[in-house]
């Protein structure tokens, strides 16, 4: 029959086997944290949420007595306190309480002829005949083991390490599709009232000075004051989409990058020093500088670039022609200046 896990189970085994699950597994533990995460009282099912919490997996399974030891040495078994009343012969664990619906964890430790020798606690191991468990024993253990992401950590420890994968940085830039729509509108009119500032400027030379026409000229600064103070708006506006929308994938990012760094195992940080740690963590502000910078600003404004140089070329070719060659060479310059600017500054 199977047994149900909301038995409950004793105080100090809940905290002993947690600590004994951590300690064989690697795992960080805190009993303060455990009891202010989950308050008494205990059963099976806390035993297997703790154990998850602290990054374990506890699988309640039917172990025979004999096959404990296989079991490993993060293998606990259920055991009563002591009989139910009226049992012959009765059989008691040594210092437990009397409860017979009070569970303890216990551990094999060896099986000696007709001796059992358990633990459950700190203490020395105590040895109990074979017939008194058989009699107190449930029939049913927890067996434990990391989960599957601390198990691949592990495995994976002198592995080369991950990089940090674009797809995760695109997915969550779509998350948010519906402001990017706003700053991809509010970029598109600020560059068409970019555009209309050169084509009102050619309207005041050709027609405003030629023939000498005060009232076209009022019009055209009324229409280039609201422009500029719309663009601002607009500029404003689309600035505050954007450094908003960055701030939200950063605290994402930074909650993904540290829960991450808080389930590795301990082997991890035993094999790699602080400042490899702190030089990937460092990783991160890069990110942070690409969403909050002037660097997504650029990205967003670059498909202009291309209906200013085709409205370029419709007036001049050859100005249009000048005026990318110049830009390509400032590009130029930049890509061989940077890294030597760079060298000498790391020396």
């Amino acid at each position: 029959m199977p047994i149900s896990s909301n038995l409950a189970i004793a105080p100090e085994s809940f905290f002993w086997s947690l600590e004994a699950i951590s300690r064989d597994l690697r795992l960080p533990f805190s009993q303060t944290l455990l009891l202010q995460l989950f308050p008494p009282p205990y059963d099976i099912a806390t035993v297997q949420s703790a154990a998850r919490a602290i990054g374990a997996r506890a699988e309640l399974d039917e172990v025979s007595v004999h096959d404990m030891r296989s079991g490993g040495p993060a293998c606990f078994a259920l055991v009563r306190a002591s009989q139910p009343q009226g049992s012959d012969p009765p059989h008691a664990i040594p210092g437990a309480g009397a409860d017979p619906e009070v569970l303890r964890l216990m551990r094999v430790e060896r099986i000696e002829h007709d001796n059992v020798v358990v633990r459950e606690s700190a203490a020395e191991p105590m040895n109990l005949s074979l017939q008194g468990f058989n009699a107190l024993y449930t029939g049913y253990a927890l067996r434990t083991e990391p989960d599957g992401a601390r198990a691949e950590a592990a495995h994976d420890i002198d592995a080369p390490p991950r990089r940090f994968g674009l797809h995760w940085f695109v997915r969550e830039l779509l998350r948010y599709r519906s402001v990017w729509r706003d700053v991809l509108l509010a970029a598109l009119f600020i560059q068409l009232v970019a555009l209309l500032v050169p084509l009102l400027t050619q309207v005041i030379i050709d027609k405003v000075i030629t023939h000498r026409t005060l009232n076209t000229l009022l019009v055209i600064a009324a229409v280039l004051a609201m422009a500029t103070v719309f663009s601002a708006a607009l500029s404003w506006i689309r600035q505050h989409l954007v450094l908003h929308t960055g701030t939200r994938i950063d605290s994402v990012l930074g909650a993904h990058v540290f829960e991450h760094l808080l389930r590795l195992p301990a082997r991890y940080f035993e094999h790699r020093t602080t400042g490899v740690l702190v030089a990937r963590l460092h990783g991160v502000e890069t990110i942070r500088d690409f969403l909050a910078g002037a660097a997504l600003t650029l990205l967003i404004d670059l498909p202009f670039m291309f209906v200013f140089a085709a409205i370029m070329y419709y007036y001049s070719p050859t100005l249009t022609a000048i005026a990318l060659g110049v830009l390509a060479l400032l590009v130029a310059l930049s890509l061989g200046v940077t890294p030597v600017l760079r060298r000498r500054i790391d020396r």
